[in-house]
């Protein structure tokens, strides 16, 4: 999700710090609060836990508010005091979890400490990112090259891309020279000046096709066959693009 740095126990960027047991942490406190408020604002689920054994049932967050949150106290609260883990998947449905301080509780609510980190499980290695609106990509089909499909996503090992002439891609076949242009997050924040990402890669099978009446455009999903550069780069810009989606 992210920028991740390996021996390192602060990240220059603000961003996510890879651990050496599966995770990435981060104590930005802008990416934990962006976190929680997407949390507590599409009702998702969380658990509590603690050291005990105690394990709640599905509970909601309801406040994140300066140096606090407010949780939707659990039927069987046990009423400790001790420090509780909460457990919760994000909008990627990548699995987090922090540990908070019970500050105070009354009927219905548990109110703890902001957390100062939240450890994220590492995602699966193929994640895919929305990419800015105007993102383009061509590629060489046929023996022709085709410039001006819309970029979609991207991961590091495939894209979706559409075009408004239908069946100009079919399943199974193969693409070459495919060259990805990305321009800055869109709308720019904080950078006018900064350029487009271009990404290289040599070849791709188109995996599937279909047609959208609604956008009345034909999409393409394509995998790509990367090496290792090709690979890194791939995996820079969606750790970097990640981080800029949690951080609006």
């Amino acid at each position: 999700m992210a920028i991740l740095k390996k021996n390192s126990d602060t990240a220059a960027d603000g961003g996510w710090i890879q651990d050496e047991v599966g995770y990435q942490r981060t104590s930005c406190r802008t990416i934990i609060s962006n976190l929680l408020k997407s949390l507590m604002k599409k009702r998702r689920f969380l658990c509590l836990r603690q050291k005990d054994g105690y394990q709640s049932g599905n509970t909601v967050l309801v406040e994140v508010a300066g140096d606090r949150l407010a949780i939707d106290k659990p039927v069987d609260w046990p009423g400790s005091s001790a420090p509780v883990t909460l457990v919760f998947r994000d909008d990627h449905m990548l699995i987090n979890h922090c540990t908070v301080k019970v500050a105070a509780v009354t009927a219905d609510t548990i109110y703890t400490n902001f957390p100062a980190t939240v450890y994220q499980l590492q995602r699966r290695s193929h994640y895919r990112v929305d990419v800015p609106r105007a993102s383009r990509a061509s590629m060489t089909v046929r023996g022709e090259s085709v410039p001006g499909f819309y970029l979609h996503d991207i991961s590091a090992n495939g894209i979706l891309v559409s075009r408004r002439r239908e069946e100009l891609l079919a399943a199974g076949e193969e693409v070459s020279n495919i060259t990805l242009t990305i321009p800055p997050d869109d709308p720019p924040r904080g950078n006018p000046a900064a350029q487009d990402t271009v990404i290289f890669v040599s070849k791709g099978e188109v995996t599937r096709t279909f047609a959208s009446s609604k956008t009345r455009l034909c999409y393409a999903g394509i995998k790509l066959f990367v090496d290792s550069r090709e690979e890194e780069a791939l995996l820079r810009y969606v750790r970097r693009r990640e981080l800029e989606l949690l951080r609006r």
